[in-house]
């Protein structure tokens, strides 16, 4: 993609998903706590949902620490002007990104398998 695409692309989804999506991650972890309360005399289940939450934690401290600086910097970019460093910056942001996402996957499986598990 090119440097203007991708300046466009993400400045777009960070103006759309930049309130939207913590807000939502913190309901999630919320909600995750209270079903791990809710079972806790079932000791597996409550180990898993709170393994869960604190991947969905992890998750959110990459997203606030890691990715949001990041979209900080992208949305100052202009597309018609790309930085040096743009490339090592979108890269970075994508490994962060992968890094989460892999721990919101695996805290879903938890939640569907110690669902699954009653």
């Amino acid at each position: 993609m090119s440097f203007s695409g991708y300046v466009e692309y993400q400045q777009g989804l960070i103006n759309a998903f930049n309130v939207l999506m913590p807000l939502l991650g913190l309901v999630v972890i919320l909600l995750t706590l209270l079903s791990a309360i809710l079972q806790r005399e079932d000791k597996g289940t409550f180990i898993a949902l709170l393994l869960a939450m604190a991947l969905l934690v992890l998750s959110g401290l990459i997203t606030r620490f890691g990715n949001q600086p990041i979209n900080a910097i992208v949305m100052t970019w202009h597309p018609d002007s790309p930085p040096s460093d743009w490339m090592t910056l979108r890269d970075k942001w994508w490994s962060l990104h992968i890094v989460r996402t892999l721990a919101i996957g695996t805290s879903f499986c938890l939640v569907t398998g110690s669902g699954l598990r009653r």
